[in-house]
């Protein structure tokens, strides 16, 4: 056994379950219940060292302890799911002030319509083409912007009132501790197996930083403190 040659191989799969029966964004969660699944994804377990050394003028002595202390986990994009990590729900369908910033061509009449209907209650600003705040104009119905001087070139920023689809405050308090398992694929000695990790207790101690680029957001990764209070807690390490 001592000497059989172990090996994983590709990403894994994680199930973040529910310590104990908690409350998290609103929603009720039984003890061991699926929080958040994470498939075909990297993960990192981190290790701590508690060490000591002892120098006389002609030994050295030295003892570590080495414990798993902290879990990375990198999902592909930013899900729904994770946002319940990371954020509070609110109330979708409600109405939304939402900004714009265009540029527009006047016509001969010195008016010219937006492609969005203008919240007249909101701050409009409107600049020329040498980017000088224009003070006279009017708005009227259906986005017409009126009573301009004259000009070609005008840029705008008006709000509209917008009907969001979903909305979300990106804080919370404090997650209640969680169950880890990572599920890999492997092998030993050759004959395919699955390695199971299980963190039995821990932490969310920093959220990631979201990066807004083409395409999704993504964030740097879910770092979780492990949490050990009883030899119950001790990271474990199955293959089947």
């Amino acid at each position: 056994m001592y000497n059989d040659k172990i090996s994983t191989t590709g990403r894994v799969d994680v199930i973040m379950r529910s310590f104990g029966d908690a409350t998290i964004n609103g929603i009720s969660y039984k003890k061991n219940e699926p929080v958040l699944v994470l498939k075909n994804i990297n993960a990192q377990i981190i290790y701590d060292e508690n060490n000591k050394t002892a120098r006389s003028k002609t030994n050295v002595l030295h003892s570590a302890n080495s414990i798993p202390n902290k879990i990375l986990i990198f999902p592909k994009s930013l899900t729904q799911d994770i946002y319940k990590l990371i954020g509070m729900d609110k109330n979708s369908g409600q109405e939304t002030l939402m900004p714009y910033f265009e540029k527009y061509l006047s016509d001969a009449g010195g008016q010219f319509i937006t492609n969005q209907t203008i919240d007249e209650t909101s701050d409009i600003f409107i600049y020329d083409s040498l980017k000088q705040r224009v003070e006279t104009f009017t708005i009227g119905s259906n986005g017409f912007v009126n009573n301009l001087a004259i000009d070609t070139v005008y840029y705008i920023s008006y709000y509209s009132k917008e009907t969001n689809q979903m909305q979300r405050e990106l804080q919370l308090d404090t997650i209640p501790y969680l169950t880890i398992e990572i599920i890999q694929k492997g092998k030993i000695n050759n004959i395919n197996t699955t390695c199971l990790i299980k963190i039995p207790r821990c932490s969310l101690s920093v959220v990631p930083n979201l990066t807004l680029s083409e395409g999704t957001i993504t964030g740097t990764g879910l770092e979780f403190t492990i949490i050990k209070i009883n030899n119950d807690d001790n990271v474990v390490v199955t293959y089947y």
